[in-house]
């Protein structure tokens, strides 16, 4: 059985073996490949084009929200061992991440000297010792995007772009589609100006990235380009669905390969990913295809070490050797033919190989019941993989749901469970979780809040050891010296209703008896900190803590014709800015707000902090600001007009 080889397929050198069902295999030929793609998606087509499990069906369960991150407990390994670190070498904070050297996409970076943000597709660049901007034009009209740095080259991930217009097809060029773009830029010369060093489109939907070094592992998702017909006034379902059915069987491969556009120093180069790049598990939908490109930013962008899988994928985690992709199914059930199965309610994992500079090779598979909160639910530790899900045991009832903690190994090329712990939360949802070393920590809510504290010193039988019950929830922690962690979340009355942005501090010194020491409650307002780690920043050796809030205060006078109402009928007005706190011993305590300059349209919310020296920098939509560390005290205001 061939397998996925950079540039053809081999029969002596085999990344992917055949065992189990999500094992992948390399398409032998193109023919070979369009047939397997439309034999597979027939199952799928309806009156409204390709319906994808993992789409929105009416009657799942709802996501819960948020991003989530826990850590620090009795008798596990010391946080220097376990825990990512925001501090570097030299004194400056840098992205919050999941693990300890991979770095992840964000707004901003800082090597120290220069501070580099990515707003309104343009690149700004600002020198931290003359406070002199620099700005690269990136000629999109995007608002998204994020950056990842190494040394004096940028690579800018543009998620929104256009999509890559076919060199040679009968297609028309106005479908629908989505498209990534990547820039690698370098900062060069005395004065340090920007220059673009490659610049690649590729087909399909950005998931996430992670970096190793000088290595960049990125992840988008793409689905066939077919121009579908829908229901109209004039066109009923069962002639909508007849239409896509002979689309679907007059499609050609140029239809469903991922489509790029590459140019460097002039050199344009445009075409489909290689039929032999493209590899499928046993059992697959055809309406989606993930790729995963291998970016040296030491190097020139190429295609040469992009590997395509048809599978589906929402999630994205990395060590420093593995990356994972996980495909979430909660919704598939309903969109499959035997929408009875409630079996189809599960994760598939994908795991990679990702060490050294070439292409990822694929190494292992495997499911778990349930989905997935975020990237955070996976944790690779001591030869385990631990996922923590939540489960519908009522796919019918919103309600019907509980969660559990698994714990995988690698067995050749499946990822085999050899423990798992459940009964958590029933009837709630997972908000947060974060496992550290042999602790594992999840948080649930529906009306209040458990913190489960589970204890997996053995893989194979993994342990509830302690729970927390508080009212409202935490979506995303942090831990914190002396066995303790940082909560920011949400408050909520005991029925459940949310009443603005609360940090929490929690003593986990003993598992089985975690206790909330203090907290914090800003009234009315959310963080974007509770649904995204990138935008909560923690000094250690100041204790100096800061998240943006947005906040909507009520007032007794109509603020305009377009002002906001609250749930309880009050008409409301937005404010806000960078929080920042000092957490001493077991105290928190405000220092104050720091604002950016008003805006009408709301451009002025605060995104990202980055503290330089004792200088805090922060990041909106219209300019950054220069803040003293300790008094908050403005020194400098660098606009983005």
């Amino acid at each position: 059985m061939a397998g996925l080889t950079v540039g053809g397929c081999s029969e002596a050198d085999d990344p992917f073996p055949v065992s189990g069902e999500l094992t992948l295999t390399a398409f032998r030929s193109c023919d070979q490949a369009l047939e397997g793609l439309t034999s597979a998606a027939r199952r799928y087509i309806s009156p409204w084009g390709l319906t994808r499990p993992g789409d929105f069906v009416a009657g799942a369960v709802e996501d819960a929200a948020g991003a989530a991150e826990v850590g620090g407990a009795d008798r596990a390994p010391a946080a220097a061992e376990v825990l990512p670190d925001q501090r570097t070498d030299g004194d400056y904070s840098t992205t919050n991440v999941h693990e300890s050297g991979v770095d992840e996409p964000d707004l901003i970076k800082t090597d120290g000297e220069r501070v580099f943000a990515l707003v309104g597709g343009r690149l700004h660049i600002v020198d931290v010792a003359s406070r002199h901007r620099t700005t690269l034009d990136l000629s999109t009209e995007s608002w998204g995007g994020q950056l990842l740095l190494s040394e004096d080259r940028v690579l800018v991930i543009l998620p929104d772009a256009p999509p890559v217009p076919p060199a040679s097809s009968t297609l028309p060029t106005d479908i629908p589609a989505i498209a990534t773009r990547l820039v690698l830029v370098e900062i060069a010369g005395p004065d340090g100006s920007p220059r673009i060093i490659s610049d690649l489109t590729l087909d399909g939907e950005y998931l996430d990235a992670r970096q190793v070094g000088d290595q960049v592992r990125l992840v988008t998702r793409s689905g066939p380009r077919l121009p579908w017909r829908y229901p109209e006034v004039d066109v009923s379902e069962t002639e909508a669905l007849l239409a896509n059915q002979i689309l679907l069987a007059n499609s050609t491969i140029e239809d469903w390969l991922p489509r790029y556009r590459l140019e460097t120093a002039g050199t344009v180069e445009e075409g489909l990913i290689p039929c032999d790049r493209v590899s499928h598990p046993a059992n697959y939908t055809g309406s989606s295809m993930l790729t995963v490109l291998s970016v040296d930013l030491t190097r020139e962008l190429s295609l040469e070490n992009t590997v395509t899988i048809t599978a589906d994928g929402n999630v994205v985690y990395g060590t420093a050797e593995s990356l994972y992709i996980a495909n979430d199914l909660r919704y598939a059930a309903t969109a499959l033919e035997d929408a009875s199965a409630s079996t189809a309610l599960h994760t598939e994992l994908y795991k990679f190989d990702t060490t050294g500079s070439g292409a990822p090779r694929y190494v292992a598979a495997g499911t778990v019941p349930g989905w997935l909160l975020n990237q955070y639910a996976l944790s690779e530790y001591d030869g385990h993989l631990r996922v923590a899900t939540t489960v519908a045991t009522d796919p019918s009832n919103p309600t019907g749901t509980e969660s559990g903690v698994y714990v995988l190994r690698q067995s050749g090329d499946d990822l085999v469970t050899v423990g798992s712990v459940g009964g958590l939360g029933r009837t709630e949802q997972i908000y947060a979780v974060r496992f550290l070393g042999p602790t594992g920590y999840v948080v649930t809510f529906r009306q209040t809040d458990p913190l489960y504290t589970i204890d997996l010193r053995d893989p194979t039988a993994p342990q509830l050891v302690g729970e927390l019950h508080i009212t409202g929830y935490s979506s995303y922690l942090h831990p914190v010296a002396d066995d303790r962690l940082l909560g920011v979340g949400q408050e909520a009355t005991t029925e459940g209703m949310t009443l603005g942005t609360q940090i929490s501090l929690f003593d986990v010194s003993d598992p089985a008896a975690p206790e909330r020491i203090t907290a914090h409650h800003l009234e009315g307002a959310w963080s974007e900190a509770e649904f995204d780690p990138h935008a909560f920043l923690y000094w250690p050796d100041t204790g100096l803590l800061v998240i943006p809030v947005t906040i909507w205060e009520t007032t007794a006078e109509p603020a305009g014709p377009d002002t906001p109402v609250d749930s309880r009928g009050m008409l409301s007005t937005l404010g806000g800015g960078a929080l920042v706190m000092r957490l001493s011993g077991d105290s928190l305590t405000e220092i104050g707000m720091v604002p950016h300059h008003p805006d009408p349209a709301g451009a002025g919310m605060i995104r990202r902090t980055v503290l330089i020296d004792n200088t805090l920098w922060t990041l909106s939509d219209v300019g950054l600001r220069v803040s003293d560390g300790t008094t908050l005290e403005e020194q400098a205001w660098i606009p983005f007009a």
